[in-house]
């Protein structure tokens, strides 16, 4: 009787440190992939800053051109024909990188597309690595 509680023990505890071991690749498995993720994450970000720089600039742009709107208004009969000139380059510029702008986000429109075929990859990749369970 002795014997067998003993046995009935030690087999209690091989199984718990079989399932800890499990759990704990599992977890490092479940890290690592999680870590691809973010990493093209993290390039998907990189790619959207430039883009966030053109904004702004085309936001202080459009400050800029609606001050020289504004004292067109103002002063109609003082309206300089290099003002004008100007209005319009600027408006040239802006109309370019809006353009760029549109470009870019078009490129990133397939980016959660990228993202999720990265990571039903390398989970497809960790499934084929794992080893059938006996039966």
């Amino acid at each position: 009787m002795l014997v067998t509680l003993k046995n009935l023990i030690l087999a209690l505890i091989n199984a718990t440190l079989i399932l800890v071991a499990l759990c704990l690749w599992l977890g490092v498995s479940l890290t690592n992939n999680l870590r691809s993720l973010t990493d093209v994450v993290d390039r998907g970000l990189e790619a959207v800053a430039p883009i966030r720089q053109d904004v702004a600039t085309a936001r202080t742009e459009l400050a800029g051109l609606r001050q020289t709107v504004a004292e067109i208004r103002a002063n109609p009969g003082d309206l300089a024909g290099d003002e004008l000139a100007q209005v319009v380059a600027v408006l040239e510029q802006i109309d370019g990188r809006l353009a760029d702008m549109q470009a870019q986000v078009t490129a990133l429109a397939d980016l959660p597309e990228e993202v999720l075929e990265t990571a039903i990859g390398a989970v497809a990749d960790e499934l084929r690595e794992m080893q059938p369970l006996p039966q």
